[in-house]
């Protein structure tokens, strides 16, 4: 077996990590609309980031920068009417704050060791303004979603 080039494992990981962000991105109904070429995009612009156990990844009442996916440990979100969820592998948060920016609901931390792929607002956003059929795709799985909503609560 050969010995890797210098670099060589880096960059694997991070062609790792690109492919986690485009798999993480497409799982997301904000972005089902959008194409893999947009999606690869996406994840070129995604930010690798490590928290350690209990430390706080976005916090209730801040500003919403950005969207995270959970792509190894757990996370646990603390809504201030008392609600719970655990986080996992595959899972994410923040995507409506890519669009508006709105102060979080909840306080999500990390409950192990976790490492999270962040897409900030402002790349978001400089996508849209760079990629228009992005912005038509979003738009459709917007009203896809308002549509779905209001089906369930028409009366």
């Amino acid at each position: 077996m050969r010995e890797p080039r210098p670099g060589q494992q880096h960059l694997e990981g991070l062609c790792r990590c690109g492919r986690r962000a485009a798999s993480a991105a497409a799982g997301v109904p904000l972005f089902k609309r959008i194409s893999k070429r947009h999606l690869r995009l996406l994840a070129g612009r995604c930010q690798v980031m490590r928290y350690r156990p209990g430390e706080p990844i976005v916090r209730a009442g801040f500003s919403g920068e950005g969207f995270f996916a959970i792509a190894g440990g757990r996370a646990r979100v603390q809504r201030s009417d008392g609600h719970e969820v655990i986080l996992g592998h595959g899972d994410f948060f923040g995507d409506l704050s890519l669009i508006d920016g709105a102060e979080r609901n909840a306080t999500v931390i990390a409950e192990t060791d976790l490492i999270a792929l962040k897409l900030t607002r402002q790349t978001f956003l400089d996508l849209l303004d760079a990629e228009p059929t992005v912005c038509r795709a979003l738009v459709e799985s917007l009203v896809e979603r308002i549509r779905a909503m209001d089906e369930r609560f028409a009366l």
